[in-house]
């Protein structure tokens, strides 16, 4: 899913399941009463050819853990002309069994059969109007609000007319460089007291730069329904503070524009003052947004999501670290490199080894150097946490096929 909307909807229902709990400042147990089983439907189709995707999920009660997939459901797309069958290909996750793309003047309609016998229907939706991303940028910016950072803006522009409303979300990818690669790591060859032994050893292959890729849970929206021209100017898809160790080395952010219909834009908008922080408690107290789902078994049952069928538009941007703060300190990497000496034997009269040969083969630790008097009481090897040598952790070693540097 290249925006996650599904996060946007618990972070809502969880809002509606725990309103009625905001009004006591004693400490108490959060436990929901009054609450409502409630189907989440996160789909988009657009004018990619591509295997298009929907999600099912139920609302869950706010001391729950969050996920509870929609399973076993029979999920169709309908047109004038055709239906596109769904299969599930892991617990709520449903992708259409061919590839297609979204065409224009017609009328799709997204249908939802569970395995539980309740039944769910789309407004009858339509392709809205392409339109191209003329511009992503990326500047600099410090202010009181934000801070220090990096700010990534679009431009954008219908000469038509017929495209007023906006929806945006990015996938970044980035470069990551371990601080504290070596050449070399621990091998354990015995743990098993009263031998316990280890040894330096080297890497068959190199760890140490990595790519992550991942889309974003950030929506942003934007209109030109109220300006005297029907451009986009300078919309702020992403920020990145300059403490955000993404930045650190190369950044890579493929934005994604979905044009969308007025109703579309409003629930959008209204689902995101649910979201925000400062007024969830204060501005907000309806506790559910319509959208433009139907229960065909009981007409009074609520339903969560909105359906869209969106012409897309897609920009890859990519900058260095150095374009913005050329000879500045980098940021702090992702994790705390604290260094430390795990014992090879364990405490005098205890018959085991100590933690080293143990903690090597969890691979929780990576090699930094010999401990040579630094740890009087530890092992012979000073070590830090895996990722700080070790970037398989966070990404992946090969770079994705259209990473440029």
């Amino acid at each position: 899913m290249e925006v996650k909307q599904l996060h946007i909807y618990k972070c809502l229902w969880i809002f509606i399941c725990s309103l009625g709990l905001a009004s006591c400042v004693e400490e108490f147990d959060f436990v929901s009463e009054n609450f409502e089983d409630i189907l989440i439907i996160d789909a988009t189709i657009t004018d990619e050819m591509k295997h298009h995707e929907v999600f099912l999920s139920r609302t869950f009660r706010f001391e729950d853990k969050p996920d509870a997939p929609e399973s076993g459901a029979v999920v169709t797309l309908l047109s004038e002309n055709t239906t596109i069958v769904f299969s599930e290909i892991e617990p709520g996750h449903y992708a259409s069994v061919d590839k297609f793309r979204a065409q224009p003047n017609t009328a799709y309609q997204l249908q939802i059969n569970t395995a539980f016998g309740r039944s769910y229907r789309s407004e009858n939706v339509q392709l809205t109007p392409e339109v191209a991303i003329d511009a992503l940028y990326a500047e600099r910016e410090v202010n009181s609000t934000l801070g220090d950072g990096i700010s990534l803006f679009i431009d954008s522009y219908d000469a038509t007319g017929d495209a007023k409303y906006f929806r945006y979300g990015f996938e970044e990818t980035y470069k990551i460089i371990a601080p504290f690669w070596r050449s070399e790591k621990v091998k354990v060859i015995a743990n098993d007291f009263p031998k316990c032994e280890v040894a330096l050893e080297k890497r068959p292959d190199s760890v140490r730069v990595c790519y992550k890729t991942q889309p974003s849970d950030v929506i942003s929206v934007a209109s030109t329904a109220t300006t005297s021209e029907n451009r986009i100017r300078r919309h702020r898809v992403h920020f990145l503070s300059n403490q955000n160790a993404k930045i650190s080395h190369r950044y890579s952010m493929l934005a994604i524009q979905y044009v969308q219909t007025q109703q579309a834009n409003n629930y959008y908008k209204t689902l995101l003052e649910f979201n925000q922080n400062e007024s969830l408690f204060s501005q907000v107290q309806g506790g559910y947004i319509q959208g433009n789902y139907t229960s065909e078994t009981n007409k009074n049952e609520k339903v969560i999501g909105f359906f869209e069928v969106a012409s897309v538009a897609k920009k890859r941007i990519f900058f260095n670290y150095e374009d913005f703060y050329d000879g500045e300190p980098l940021p702090p990497y992702f994790v705390d490199c604290y260094k430390s000496a795990p014992q090879l034997f364990g405490p005098i009269g205890s018959m085991r080894c100590g933690p080293l040969p143990r903690l090597v083969e969890m691979e929780a630790i990576s090699y930094l150097k010999d401990n040579d008097g630094e740890f009087k009481l530890g092992g012979p090897y000073i070590m830090l946490p895996r990722t700080c040598g070790n970037c398989t952790t966070i990404g992946d070693v090969s770079p994705p096929e259209f990473w440029i540097e």
